[in-house]
Parts: structure tokens; sequence; C-alpha cells
């Protein structure tokens, strides 16, 4: 920024300091709205092009072909074609719009070998700086590259984001997040039954807004969660989880589960790396969300004595970083683990959390919950077994928790039942509702 000074003699008056910082601060706001004019008019032209890039060539994308590297086919082009495809739309520096297109993620190396996928892409940055001297290598030229969109599914049993490499830093994990939110939202929308218990996988399969969210999980490898609180974790765990879910449901085609299938599925199949540690999803249930508490399958949590279950990680597992504390019981009625007993599905903000809980716990409970007062009866979800230390130390202290999310007059007949069993005025027998396991949805 040029400096304003100003020149003093006998026949000119000084100008006021005061106005001097007043001249340079609307300099400084110019520049810095200049500024952020231009980095917003790069970033639509990026967006412009990304989204030609991706049309079939006949109507003006990128030219594709099919090889086979590895176990896997891509959709593979050079970084030859990529400069001449941006040449012929116009790009004065064509060069220059690839290496931002590489390192934006819309453009990837065409490999799922993380070493090899950050080695070309380094090759790939220094030959686009070496090019604005004309010492371009002709072999850097021809190396293949894919659209993010359109890489494979990686290899079984890894994780579902790892269908490509993200290149460089990734943005703040709430800034992520919310744009994950904002894709999934617009396959809900699309999707999913009103009252968001039934899910059309096959329709989401073949929504090519399904490939932009999975492309958009990839970010998800580079995210720093240290920062966000617990709110913001909260909502963060929330919606991963669900998203997984679909996610993993769609990209393997699964239509039905046995007992043992779904306990690999829940541990090892559906997860995400997330800041270079994968997280399953019962990682980020029982370790993120439930303060690092054994799960369900858990032997003595089976057997009710959950005071001996333990941790679902180990104390020296990483990842214990970063959990929600105190555990709110509220957070089993916005998973939804695919199955038609489940919750129905909701998204989440650090801003709506508690209200979205509390409808949540409410909506929940008025359809999964039976108090009988007469018959001194109460009739549950399973969840509320599978998950009893979460609502409360004994069995009475757990109903007093249900209690809570009840409407009247089920919720004034139920603390009465509790009162009267702690005076010795009867105990209250509850059972357990058999739990729908099919999944939520077809294909």
């Amino acid at each position: 920024m040029q400096q304003l000074t100003v020149a003093r003699s006998a026949s000119t008056a000084a100008i006021p300091p005061e106005l001097i910082k007043e001249i340079q601060s609307a300099q400084r706001r110019a520049e810095a709205k200049a500024a952020e004019a231009s980095t917003k008019t790069s970033s639509q032209t990026l967006e412009g092009l990304k989204a030609r890039l991706q049309l079939p060539e006949s109507q003006g994308g990128i030219s594709r072909s099919e090889r086979k590297i590895g176990s896997h086919v891509f959709r593979v082009f050079t970084m030859r074609q990529l400069r001449d495809w941006l040449s012929s739309s116009g790009e004065a520096d064509p060069w220059v719009v690839a290496i931002k297109l590489l390192t934006a993620n819309t453009v990837t190396p065409a490999t799922l070998d993380r070493a090899e996928a950050e080695h070309i892409a380094a090759a790939l940055v220094d030959t686009g700086a070496a090019a604005r001297h004309h010492t371009t290598g002709e072999s850097k030229e021809t190396l293949l590259l894919t659209l993010a969109t359109e890489t494979p599914r990686p290899p079984a049993g890894e994780a579902l984001n790892t269908q490509f490499w993200w290149q460089g830093p990734a943005r703040p994990a709430n800034e992520v997040a919310n744009d994950l939110r904002q894709l999934i939202l617009e396959l809900y929308d699309k999707h999913l039954s009103p009252d968001g218990r039934s899910v059309s996988y096959g329709a989401i399969r073949s929504d090519p807004r399904f490939n932009a969210f999975v492309a958009a999980t990839a970010e998800l490898q580079k995210v720093d969660l240290s920062h966000l609180s617990r709110e913001e974790l909260m909502s963060f765990a929330i919606n991963l989880y669900n998203a997984l879910i679909i996610h993993a449901l769609v990209a393997l085609n699964l239509t039905r589960m046995s007992s043992a299938q779904r306990a690999s599925f829940f541990s090892r199949i559906a997860k995400y790396n997330v800041g270079g540690l994968d997280y399953s999803a019962d990682d980020l249930e029982n370790g993120v969300l439930r303060d690092n508490r054994a799960g369900a399958s858990n032997l003595f949590n089976l057997l009710g004595i959950h005071r001996f279950a333990g941790g679902h990680w180990t104390s020296a597992d990483p990842r214990l970083a970063k959990v929600v504390r105190p555990v709110d019981p509220r957070i089993h009625f916005a998973l939804v683990c695919g199955a038609k007993s489940c919750p129905p599905i909701k998204l989440y903000t650090p801003s709506n959390l508690e209200e979205g809980l509390a409808a949540a716990a409410e909506a929940f409970c008025a359809g999964e919950v039976l108090v009988d007062r007469a018959r001194r009866e109460v009739r549950l979800s399973k969840i509320f077994k599978w998950y009893a230390i979460d609502f409360g130390a004994d069995k009475y202290g757990r109903l007093s928790c249900l209690a809570a999310f009840l409407s009247e007059p089920a919720k004034t007949d139920l603390l009465e039942m509790v009162r009267q069993a702690k005076s010795g005025g009867g105990s209250i027998r509850v059972e357990y509702k058999e739990y729908d396991w099919s999944l939520n949805g077809e294909d």
C-alpha cells in the first residue's frame, strides 16, 4: 500500500493526524475488499470449470479414457490433456489454472496409493512453477489424473473417504462439516421420506450429488477436531455418523444384514478417515459421543453389569483426545443406524443442537415408551437397555431420566411410580420391545 505523505510548507496547512488515519483506514478497507472480490471471482471461475470438466466430452467436458491401475479402473486424462482443455476453454495461463484445480482437489492423481498420490501432486505443482520458465518436463505432462467425483471405491477394509487422497490442508472442521451437511441435505430432500424414516438407497446411488458428497468427504482426512467446542463436536459427530451409515449402505449395495454382518459393518466397514485417524460408526458413537464407553454388544452390557464393561478404546488411543464430555443420552434419539426401529434422520448444528435433541427425544419417546400406571409397567425400546448406563446409575435413576423426555400425562405417571417404588410402594416392571433391524429403505 502506497504510504500517504503530507508536504508541509508555509503556504499549505498540515492535514490533521486524525484525518490521515481515517484516509489510510479507508485505503486498507478498499484493498481488502478488492482482494476478497478477486478471491471470490477466482473461486467462482474454478467452480464453473469444475462443472464443465465433469460433463461428457460431447457436451464440452474433458475427454476421459478407462485405464486399469492395480485392481481398479479409473477414468483418466493426462496433465497435457487438462492443459489443452483449459487453453481451448479460453484460460490465458492453463498451467496455473490446472495446478489450482489440483490443489482444490477437483482433479486428483489416478491412484489409490497415498505416497504415490502425494508424489505425483508434488511433481505437478513443481511442473506448474517450471512452466513459467518453459522448463516443463515431458514425462510430467503424461502423468495420469482423474476427476475427484469419478474415483473408484477404496479397497475393502479401507475408510470410505479414501477414494482419493486430499492434497493440501483442510479448512476448519466446522466449514467442512457445514458443506457436508448441505450436500447430504440436498440428498435427504430428494430421497428421504417426509417423516425421515425411509431412504431410497438406489435413487441416492444414481444421483450425481452423491458422487459430489463422496468426493467432499475426502477433506475429512485433514481436518483438525481439537478446536471444536462440545456443541460443535456433538453436532459434527452426529451428522457424520448418520451420513456415514447412508454412505456405506449406498456404496456397498447392502439391502439386508445378518447379526454377524451388522457387527462387522459398524465396527470395521462403515468408517471414515478423520484427521488422519480411522473412525468407524462404533468409534463415533461409543468413543466420541459416549465419552469412550463400551458398546451395546459388550458382554457385560448384555448381562446388565455395566460397571465392568470398560471403555471402547484403550487408554493409549490418540482419539481419546477429543470426546464429548459429559455424555448427553439424547444422542441415542439422533443417531440413525439404518434400521427401521431407529429414529428419523435430522440434521444438527451447534446453534440448534439443544432444541433439536429435545425435539428428537420427545418424538422418539412418544412412539417408543409406554407407561401403564395401573399395572405399574413400562415398555421401552431396547435402546434403553443397551445403553442403560447413559441414562442413569440404577433402574429408578434411569426411569426418572426418561420421564424428562415424556409428555403429560405419561411424565407425571412415571415420576409418581418411581416415587412410590422408592418408598416401598411396589416395584416397576420394565419390558423391552423387539428391535426391527431390517433396513429403513429400499434399493
